[in-house]
């Protein structure tokens, strides 16, 4: 898989985006291709109070270095304005979707 992406999801249960991005307790990584997904790793970590603390920020996108994308159900501006200057695109999606929908979406984009 070496022109394999890495998208990055917040959940809490490892099947759906269920997370917000400064408060997410977890990050699944995958790497995929046109033909493949597979999971390179889970990032936790431990629960944060969405208090508008910038610094929290700086540990979660050094996890997801390498990834082209972070799936969230929502992001704060300086969230965003953090991830993009590292080249990594905020999407946020609809509470509970679903990981594997999402991976098959962006197979399909590829």
């Amino acid at each position: 898989m070496d022109t394999a992406v890495k998208v990055a999801f917040a959940t809490s249960d490892m099947r759906q985006v269920d997370q917000h991005f400064g408060a997410a307790e977890c990050f699944v990584l995958y790497a995929l291709d046109p033909d493949q997904a597979s999971l390179t790793e889970a990032v936790q970590f431990s629960q944060l109070a969405m208090d508008g603390n910038e610094d929290k920020l700086a540990a979660k996108i050094d996890a997801l270095e390498g990834c082209i994308a972070v799936y969230c159900q929502a992001v704060g501006a300086s969230g965003v304005n953090q991830l993009r200057a590292k080249g990594i695109q905020a999407v946020k999606v609809s509470p509970c979707t679903e990981i594997q929908g999402l991976i098959e979406s962006l197979q399909e984009e590829l």
